[in-house]
């Protein structure tokens, strides 16, 4: 007799999610909507927010199984709203089969994941879950008693991918069945009756290695997850993961929790040094709590840097040594110990074509760096520590032929604020090496900048191996738009000969250091006029500090594990804490440019020399008065969220009026006569709204010349300001709305809308106010006599005096469906 969910419910004290049979119907629908949409977008094959398709057959039987894939970077991107999150999702026919999480990312990895954001956005219990370190594997019962296994896009045999992860953890799934007395048949009917995915990692070092070791006992399916299968996520608490995997044979994922989030990042600051957990040495954490607003399941991850980034960093400088020799290895953080180990493990590898295929297929990965560790007597973490003292590894691996025969080219790319000493540390470099380090400044350059920055900077290279970048470059989407155009512009330089190099002046947040505001201030107010745009003597000190507080403001700091700073090949931490630092870092930059560029062959500088060049750093004064060439400024009329897909919303009213047409009788009158409007958009201010309105007045010039005075100029600077033009703001403005209440008259048709948020590019909030009380979409109007901005007329009407008679209202839903997300802020001529 087989196991029934009850079954397992009784003997372990899981405790099964119960689903009505009205929920189960409205899950089931939002499935096979979700199914539609996702087929439909396969066949638009949009470049942003793609989705890829890929169809296999379950092992032993017919059933056809499909998986969903979207781009990576899609999953967060502020430009895109995919059909869904789920990372890991598998259907027939129009049900869900297997559901992944949703995509979840670690903690401080961008704006939106920071402590201070997450702790507020959050409540507890915050569950805190080991996180096993192999190939994710998704399981799930058929109708006809089969079981689904998947990898992570995958499913069934394959011919054409070198391993079949789901095949292999599907056989390691067997044998351990077969330990317990169960089959497969006895897992898939309780998951089918469950209606859920069980979600497991894969570890065994026989099949794959990865950064942590798994052998012998330690090897199998940990089990961390039980996902139900609807289109929301919705996962079991680990406890009932736990009771339930042990049933079947799954090894435990090992849990602590916490009532509070403070609590959760003391922990993990009290175990950073050690990188374990109750003794096991771990790769890091995923917790799991809840989203405040919604009380929906919500995942992060915390991860330790050290070692597990040095040990990503010998696998690849391993790989590359075996595929492409010596001369063409790229060093990360750990050049060092990089170095030190390939000179341990090359006599290994020399002619033994057996051991570098095995080490290609994630074979020996573990057992090399343990050997290596062995021999140096010391422990990962301690040779990380000892490891500037291998500095006299250099010109051994020189000799050995480490680098290319072709030139490499550098770009030292400045990361600060106003008067870290960018510039003075930029000056010391060049009065040193004048034959071999170029720089430009961004102050130097007429406005508008555009890409002459950049094509500068190339022009450098032509005849200088290093350039470099003075420029605040203090926030993500600056150094983006560096990364880009270089790319873009750059003609002559392989891309695989040019390096960037990070000048991290700032490693916390400036606006918490108060210290370090003293210290940057002071050296304004001591450079007095000295300067290309910020002048004491027509500034004054209050427009100064409001310039530089805005910087501090907006600083974004390095994350070398997030585009666009994972680009930088080697990132320098500098300092700002004394009146002298530039000296220091100007030391620092030199001897971590002798240690990653060994083809500049560059001779330490004696203190004399240092002193010197120092001294004519500070005696520097730019050439003139930074000639800025006054930006063409049309203010726009109106600045307005664009709604981005006229179509989408009036099919979704169409569709809401055949069930409703009581509510749409207006709508459907001025659809038949002609006269909807084509393009919709929510103002969010009119200069008409300064009239006797001081406030409105206010937030005017502050949307014009503060908020989005840089987008004016570029829009100005490249285009023809027509009446009746719009342009969307280069900035990447956008806003997310929600669809509140559909009003009517007999003259037009409405939409009051709620702004959930406003933010920029990179997701960062953008604060600013609304300069109409009932923010809106007007529709359309029954003749062209009758102007759009009588919508809040009528909005009035409903929402201060009640609804009255001629006038039709229909309540949107508060759900997901009707929120409408990244629509383009832009600005209407």
């Amino acid at each position: 007799m087989s196991l029934t969910a009850q079954d397992v419910s009784e003997n372990t004290g899981f405790r099964p999610i119960l689903v009505t049979e009205e929920e189960k119907q409205r899950t089931d629908n939002e499935a096979a909507r979700l199914i539609e949409g996702l087929e439909e977008l396969v066949k638009k094959n949009p470049k942003r927010g793609g989705v890829r398709e890929f169809s296999n057959s379950v092992l032993g039987s017919d059933i056809v199984v499909h998986s969903w894939r979207f781009n990576e970077w899609d999953y967060s991107s502020n430009k895109v709203v995919l059909p869904t999150y789920a990372r890991g999702l598998f259907t027939s026919g129009n049900k869900i089969i297997c559901r992944g999480y949703e995509k979840f990312y670690n903690l401080n990895e961008f704006q939106g994941m920071n402590e201070d954001v997450v702790a507020e956005s959050t409540i507890g219990p915050y569950t805190v879950t080991v996180k096993s370190n192999g190939c994710i594997i998704f399981m799930s019962g058929l109708s006809d008693g089969n079981l689904v296994v998947c990898s992570k896009h995958s499913t069934g045999m394959r011919t054409d991918v070198q391993k079949n992860h789901a095949l292999v953890a599907e056989q390691a799934l067997e044998r351990q069945l077969e330990q317990k007395g169960l089959s497969k048949k006895d897992l898939a009917k309780v998951l089918y009756e469950l209606d859920c995915t069980a979600v497991a990692e894969f570890c065994d070092d026989s099949f794959e290695e990865h950064v942590l070791e798994y052998k012998g006992e330690k090897a199998g399916l940990y089990l961390h997850g039980l996902n139900t299968n609807t289109v929301q996520f919705k996962t079991y608490p680990i406890e009932d993961v736990n009771k339930f995997g042990d049933l079947f044979g799954f090894k435990p994922t090992n849990f602590i929790r916490f009532n509070t989030f403070e609590e959760t990042a003391n922990y993990f600051k009290s175990i950073s040094e050690t990188g374990s957990f109750e003794g096991e040495q771990v790769e890091g954490f995923v917790v799991r709590c809840f989203k405040k607003d919604k009380g929906q399941d919500f995942f992060f991850k915390y991860k330790f840097e050290e070692p597990y980034l040095l040990y990503r960093e010998l696998r690849e400088v391993t790989k590359q040594l075996i595929k492409k020799g010596t001369q063409n290895i790229n060093f990360g953080k750990h050049k060092l110990i990089c170095m030190d180990y390939l000179k341990f493990i090359m006599p290994i590898l020399h002619d033994n074509k057996e051991i570098q295929d095995q080490y290609l297929n994630n074979q020996n990965v573990i057992e090399l760096r343990k050997m290596y560790f062995k021999a140096k007597g010391r422990s990962d973490l301690e040779t990380i520590d000892h490891e500037l003292s291998m500095s006299s590894l250099e010109e051994e691996m020189r000799s050995l032929n480490f680098g290319t025969t072709q030139p490499n080219r550098y770009v030292l790319v400045t990361v600060s604020t106003i008067g870290c000493g960018k510039t003075t540390t930029s000056k010391i470099l060049t009065s040193l090496f004048p034959d071999l380090i170029g720089h430009i400044q961004n102050d130097n350059i007429r406005r508008p900048v555009g890409d002459k920055l950049i094509s500068g900077a190339l022009e450098i290279l032509v005849d200088k191996p290093v350039v470099i970048v003075d420029k605040n470059n203090h926030q993500f989407r600056e150094r983006r738009w560096l990364f880009n155009e270089f790319s873009h512009l750059n003609e002559l330089i392989p891309s695989s000969k040019l390096k960037f190099i990070c000048l991290n002046f700032l490693q916390s947040p400036p606006k918490m250091d108060q210290r370090l505001w003293k210290l940057t201030s002071s050296r304004i107010t001591k450079r007095g006029d000295n300067h290309q745009t910020i002048k004491a003597s027509r500034d004054g000190s209050v427009k100064i500090k409001k310039i530089m507080g805005g910087f501090v403001s907006r600083f974004q700091m390095v994350n070398p594990h997030k585009e666009p700073d994972s680009n930088f090949n080697l990132i320098i931490d500098l300092k700002v804490d004394t009146e002298n630092s530039s000296l220091e870092n100007a030391k620092r930059i030199v001897s971590q440019l002798q240690s990653f560029a060994q083809d500049l062959h560059i001779k330490t500088p004696t203190d004399e020399q240092f002193n010197l060049a120092f001294q004519k750093a500070l005696e520097y004064k730019p050439p003139e008065t930074k000639i800025v060439s006054k930006p063409r400024i049309c203010h726009p009329l109106y600045f307005g969220i664009r709604i981005s897909d006229s179509k989408a919303l009036f099919n979704q009213l169409n569709t809401l009026a055949e069930t409703n047409p009581e509510c749409f009788s207006s709508f459907l009158k001025l659809s038949a006569a002609g006269r909807l409007l084509s393009k919709l958009h929510v103002t969010m201010i009119h200069v008409g709204s300064r009239k006797g309105n001081n406030n409105n007045k206010k937030l005017w010039n502050k949307y014009n010349k503060k908020i989005f005075k840089t987008d004016l100029e570029k829009i100005g600077a490249k285009n023809d300001l027509k009446n009746g033009t719009s342009f969307d703001l280069p900035s990447g403005a956008s806003a997310d709305i929600r669809l509140e209440k559909l009003c009517s008259s007999n003259d037009l048709c409405c939409i009051k809308v709620e702004i959930l948020k406003l933010y920029w590019h990179e997701g960062d909030p953008l604060d600013l106010k609304l300069g109409n009380a009932f923010p809106h979409i007007t529709l359309g109007t029954r003749s062209s006599d009758i102007k759009p901005f009588k919508s809040n007329s009528l909005l009035e009407s409903v929402y201060e005096f009640g609804e009255t008679s001629g006038i039709e209202t229909f309540d949107f839903k508060n759900s997901e469906e009707n929120i409408i997300r990244q629509l383009p802020i832009a600005a209407y001529y």
